[in-house]
């Protein structure tokens, strides 16, 4: 509580203890401050505290169930597998199966492979003039047979017919003629797409 006077005193006397008494005054009200500021941080910590202990017991039954889980699994292992055939690989498999896993492309043309096996090409074809036929190689091999379509660049050369051989590997021969049946007599530029699998 602050500190007061109980009687007069002299003038030079008075004024120093009225500085005494303001100094001692200031000095309790900054102890008082401090002893709340200590109650705070003494009350936070006991608050921690008391979360810790919840964690723990938390944590606790957390090792429990597990370990019960654990002794079901050990005990009917072979039942719980045959129920749920799942494993990590076979989740890896499933994910990836739908997932685009390679692309790119080259002088061939482009393609992308998809993680099921899935895979397509495509490009454009250009054939000499008064050739007929090319050797057309894909940009990425097939692991077996594939479709392939061509179509014509129309602007180019608008009257002829392309025509496709049956796949040898991943080269295909690409034909190509006038509607009257030559060959044409200006190069012939068209554009394929093949789909078929990689793997």
């Amino acid at each position: 509580m602050p500190v007061r006077k109980t009687g007069a005193l002299p003038e030079p006397i008075d004024r120093q203890v009225n500085e005494i008494i303001r100094a001692v005054n200031v000095i309790e009200e900054q102890i008082a401050k401090l002893s709340q500021g200590l109650r705070g941080q003494v009350d936070a910590v006991e608050g921690l505290s008391n979360q810790a202990y919840s964690l723990s017991v938390d944590l606790e039954m957390l090792n429990a169930k597990t370990s019960t889980m654990e002794g079901i699994v050990a005990a009917q292992g072979d039942e719980i597998r045959a129920i749920l055939p799942i494993t990590r690989d076979k989740l890896v498999d499933d994910v990836l199966s739908g997932l685009i896993v390679e692309s790119g492309s080259n002088a061939n043309g482009e393609y992308v492979r998809w993680g099921n096996g899935f895979q397509v090409c495509w490009g454009t074809v250009m054939i000499p003039a008064n050739t007929g036929n090319i050797e057309k190689a894909m940009p990425a091999a097939f692991s077996g047979g594939f479709s392939i379509t061509m179509t014509n660049v129309y602007w180019n050369t608008p009257d002829i017919a392309w025509s496709v051989s049956d796949s040898v590997g991943s080269t295909v021969r690409v034909d190509v003629r006038t509607f009257q049946g030559t060959n044409p007599t200006v190069d012939a530029y068209g554009r394929f797409i093949a789909v078929g699998r990689w793997k």
